[in-house]
């Protein structure tokens, strides 16, 4: 589940705020039209509270969406990590933390991964012969806590 290293030390993906790159985010860049730019530049600031808020965990994704939308526009990676990390006061390894929240939810709503994780969790318990084990590595609660469900 979610990311490889590979995609995030690729600029071009748009997934780390440590290069320079696009606010792109898609897992597959030659399918879907949606990417992390679009939803930074066109959404609402509601729309975009609320992906912060269920993608990562943001409890201050109100007043974060409120600056983003005052930034507009969004262009690149390091421009989002730094308009993120001068939105709200805090020690710079918080900061660093809030910026990845944001990054990771952008991400996920970008590529649809919980729907993703939902669809192929239904279709492995049909595989799983009964009294059988399925073992998933998650790297977040959000996956955690759908994976134990």
């Amino acid at each position: 589940l979610g990311v490889s290293s590979h995609q995030i030390d690729e600029a071009s993906r748009g997934f780390s705020m440590r290069f320079e790159g696009p606010l792109d985010m898609r897992m597959d860049q030659a399918s879907g039209e949606l990417t992390a730019a679009t939803i930074l530049n066109e959404w609402s600031a509601a729309e975009i509270a609320d992906v912060l808020w269920r993608h990562g965990e943001e409890r201050l994704s109100r007043p974060l969406s409120r600056a983003l939308v005052a930034a507009r526009p969004l262009r690149s990676t390091a421009q989002l990590a730094s308009v993120v990390k001068a939105a709200q006061p805090g020690a710079p390894k918080e900061l660093t933390k809030r910026a990845a929240r944001v990054f990771q939810a952008l991400r996920i709503e970008v590529n649809a991964e919980m729907d993703e994780l939902e669809a192929i969790l239904a279709a492995a318990a049909s595989l799983v012969r009964p009294g059988g084990r399925l073992a998933v590595m998650s790297y977040h609660s959000l996956e955690d806590r759908r994976v134990k469900r």
